[in-house]
């Protein structure tokens, strides 16, 4: 494939994506305009991820127009997140349509519960006949936003799975103690969305018989609401189960290497990070169905458990039958980080989404396989 140019419009420098957006400048020329600076995280110990070979801009100190303009011959693709996520980048995608200009973008799966959720699917078929042309591509971040795009309009043909991407972490050799409890890992908002109150729950009526311990890496640093309040006063006079504030990002993968299960519970939630961090780090997973990542679980049992619907009952059956299984291996632990680095890595992906560039510049029907869905098969080993 020829260099090509591409130039992503976003709302920051998210590490969701930079370690995708760093694989692709080794082959292809990137820039990455941002509306705001810093990583969007930085209460829950994220930093803006430094991206070399990366032409950075910031979307007020840039005359963006001009650079669309300069941009839209066949060797420049423009790549947007979401198509109203964001007004400056919305604005931009606009203008990139009156240009001409090559366009993809990249979505998560919208809440559509109520009124709004009428008033959003009123709007996804509005988009459909304004932009469906327009769009060489769209990146469907989980199962949920492709199903939200078709039963808009948009053709099928034009819709590619899609992931959020972490960072690899070099693999630490660690000394774990045989006796030890089964160490369960949550490291993320303790809020109703991510599921906090349905894991303490389901963690609080487990058995005492059952060996095992749950740290929460999931309180603001501010004082807590409400609902966080809650989730405290659960927690206490349980010796077994922490609730703790967040670490910054580098101790968390840390400590998800450390811990021998990640659940992400959630209600719902487009993706889910930090179940791409805990496979980067050989730690099974168990996800709910309502998010995103469990596309990559889902069918593997090598990786962890896919359970629904989020309910303390479900969620606390899954825990007992996992907890029973005892400890994962080092060996299994080490093929958890060799899939992820082929299925789910910067590069894997900067492969897929080449692919699918391909795909699209030829105006193939053809549907690409996304790397997780791969290889897909029978080669789990026991725990």
């Amino acid at each position: 494939m020829e260099r090509l140019k591409f130039i992503f419009w976003q709302n920051i420098n998210s590490m969701h994506q930079s370690a995708f957006i760093k694989a692709l400048a080794e082959q292809h020329d990137v820039t990455l305009v941002t509306i705001r600076r810093g990583s969007g995280r930085e209460e829950m110990g994220w930093y803006e991820p430094e991206l070399p070979g990366v032409t950075l801009l910031h979307i007020g100190e840039t005359d963006w127009k001009a650079m669309i303009r300069r941009n839209t011959g066949k060797d420049a693709i423009h790549v947007f997140a979401g198509l109203h996520a964001f007004a400056p980048v919305h604005r931009a995608l606009l203008y990139a349509c009156r240009h001409d200009c090559r366009i993809g973008v990249y979505a998560e799966p919208l809440v559509m519960n109520g009124s709004l959720g009428l008033i959003k699917q009123l709007r996804g078929r509005l988009d459909a006949l304004r932009f469906a042309e327009k769009l060489e591509f769209i990146l469907c971040i989980g199962k949920a936003c492709r199903r939200q795009f078709l039963g808009w309009g948009f053709p099928e043909h034009k819709l590619h799975d899609w992931s959020y991407v972490t960072e690899t972490v070099p693999n630490t050799t660690l000394q774990r103690s045989v006796d030890r409890p089964f160490r369960i890992i949550f490291p993320a908002s303790c809020s109703p969305r991510k599921g906090a109150d349905l894991l303490l729950e389901a963690a609080a009526s487990l058995k005492t018989d059952i060996h095992f311990e749950l740290i929460c890496h999931s309180l603001s640093p501010v004082s807590a609401n409400a609902f966080e309040q809650r989730m405290i006063d659960l927690s206490k006079g349980m010796d077994h189960i922490y609730l703790k504030p967040f670490m910054d990002n580098t101790k968390v993968r840390l400590a998800i290497e450390e811990a021998d299960l990640l659940v992400l519970p959630s209600r719902f939630d487009g993706w889910g990070a930090v179940v791409n961090e805990a496979l980067g780090a050989g730690t099974p997973v168990l996800v709910s169905d309502q998010c995103g990542s469990s596309f990559l679980v889902e069918g593997n049992p090598l990786l962890g458990n896919v359970f629904g619907p989020p309910t303390v009952e479900t969620l606390r059956s899954a825990l007992k039958s996992i907890i029973s299984r005892g400890i994962p291996t080092e060996e299994r632990k080490q093929q958890i980080r060799a899939w992820a680095e082929r299925h789910i890595s910067g590069s894997a992906l900067a492969d897929h989404f080449l692919r699918i560039v391909d795909v699209a510049s030829r105006k193939s029907p053809e549907r690409t396989t996304a790397p997780w869905v791969q290889d897909r098969g029978p080669q789990f080993i026991h725990s």
